[in-house]
């Protein structure tokens, strides 16, 4: 029986150890974790009441218990935005 020559030996130990190598590199194992922003809650605006339209007028009047009512709902709206912003600020690094 003829002996394999030097390059089918060297040949083999490459695909050998090259299989070798393949055959025991596992890929690491990516967790993902999803991170939800925390909820935010919306004010409800204000429903209208006692508002009186003069058509002959062309004026509106408005109780001022609902002009404060409105200005409340504005100020908690501003802090919806405040908050809102420094959320996406933190969550788009």
């Amino acid at each position: 029986m003829r002996q394999p020559t030097r390059n089918v030996k060297s040949g083999l130990m490459i695909i050998l150890a090259a299989l070798l190598l393949i055959s025991c590199v596992s890929s690491p194992e990516i967790v993902t974790e999803t991170i939800l922003p925390p909820e935010i809650d919306f004010p409800d605006p204000p429903a209208p009441f006692g508002v009186e339209y003069d058509d002959e007028a062309g004026t509106v009047i408005i109780p001022v218990e609902l002009w404060i009512q409105i200005a409340e709902f504005y100020i908690d709206v501003e802090a919806v935005e405040k908050k809102y912003k420094a959320i996406r600020a933190e969550y788009s690094e």
